[in-house]
């Protein structure tokens, strides 16, 4: 039973991005310093209060953070790395990907 659970939570979780995505935008945040279940909570606790973040998720493997706003909303380059900051890591680089591909954009933060 946990197996079937686990299997659809993960094609939720899959399908999920797909659908929300037309009527939001992602960016993506490369971080050095995040290592731990407390690293990923601090990051979700500190982003999860953000009015224009829709959900954010923490990826410790690859050391990233793929942040979904609401629908025509963001957060400038420079709040998100001070968010990042005040958290206590570093942010390597700042991925752009949104949904209208005339305004997506990459800056890295290096």
């Amino acid at each position: 039973m946990r197996k079937i659970i686990l299997s659809m939570a993960m094609v939720f979780m899959v399908a999920m991005p797909v659908s929300v995505q037309a009527a939001s935008s992602l960016t993506y945040v490369d971080v050095n310093g995040m290592v731990c279940d407390f690293c990923a909570r601090a990051i979700e606790k500190v982003f999860g209060q953000q009015e224009a973040v829709s959900s954010v998720d923490v990826n410790l493997d690859d050391k990233f953070i793929a942040i979904e706003f609401s629908e025509d909303q963001t957060l400038s380059d420079e709040k998100i790395t001070e968010l990042v900051t005040h958290a206590g890591y570093d942010v390597r680089q700042i991925r752009r990907d949104v949904s209208d591909a005339d305004d997506s954009e990459t800056k890295s933060d290096e």
